[in-house]
This record gives structure tokens, sequence and C-alpha cells, in this order.
């Protein structure tokens, strides 16, 4: 369809099991659970955690500073507080970037994917003028799944 085969293959097969044993609306939904769930293992698997829980506390800590300056307190320490945080927010930035592009691989490849796939084409699938095809019910399952997914590693990383 669109890898040159690479990722066809198994995609292809796996939407055929899906589509033999479901609607087609339960495979586009069990697509986004399996995208969103995978995108959420990648971002904590490669994201430091521990040290962006520590850029993220560091900002906070920056912001409160900033906060309880009194009125009278002079520019230049206003705004060295200033500065801290925007190089602690940015550095928070500069963590997250790669994980979360990583993280979009999958969900950028099966999008592909489907988007080039028949059995998805907007006639078929479209009910309403508002909606044109599969993406609507595909992004909220895999935004459902990877948001729910993120709070359970959340809660269990903070256990540790």
């Amino acid at each position: 369809m669109s890898f040159g085969g690479l990722l066809d293959a198994p995609l292809a097969s796996l939407d055929r099991l899906m589509n033999t044993a479901m609607p087609w609306w339960l495979a586009l939904t069990t697509w986004g659970v399996l995208v969103g769930a995978l995108s959420a293992m990648i971002y904590w698997i490669f994201a430091p955690q521990a040290r962006i829980a520590k850029a993220r506390a560091d900002a906070l800590i920056a912001r409160r500073a900033l906060n309880d300056l009194a009125d009278d307190t002079e520019f230049g320490s206003a705004l060295a507080l200033a500065w801290e945080s925007i190089r602690l927010s940015l550095s928070e930035i500069g963590l997250v970037t790669g994980p979360a592009t990583a993280a979009c691989a999958p969900g950028l490849l099966v999008v592909a994917y489907l988007g080039s796939d028949p059995a998805y084409a907007p006639s078929r699938v479209a009910a309403h003028s508002w909606l044109s095809g599969w993406e609507i019910l595909f992004f909220a399952a895999a935004l459902a799944s990877g948001l729910t997914l993120r709070r359970f590693l959340a809660s269990r990383w903070a256990r540790y």
C-alpha cells in the first residue's frame, strides 16, 4: 500500500483478520487502541522520567519564588528568576521532544496504511457530512488508550 511492502503484509494481515472478526468501526477502534498503547509505551521507555520530573519540580520552585517576590524587589532578581524558570521549562521541552517524536511513529505508520486502504474509504465510512472518514474514531481511540496507559504507568512509576 504505502511502505513498499515493508510493513504492508503484517498490517494487511492483521487488518484482514480484524475486519473478518468484527465490524469496520470496531476494527478502527482496535487499531486506535493498539496505536495509542504502543505510542504510550514507546514514550515511557525512551523518556528520561526522573530528569523530566526534576526539571518540572525545579521550574515550579522557580515560578513560586518569582510569585512570592515582594513588590519592592529590585528588577534584577525578578528577571533572574524569570530566566531560570524559562531555562528550566525549555530544558523540559528538550527532554520530551525526542521521545514524543519517537512515540508518533506507530500512529503515523498506521494512519498511512489505513488512509490508503480502500476498506476505509470515506464513502464507505462517512455517515454524516461532518464525518469525512475514519480519522475521528481512530484518533479518539488512540488518544483515550494512550492517555489511560500513560496515567497507569505514571501511577506505577510513582510507587517505585
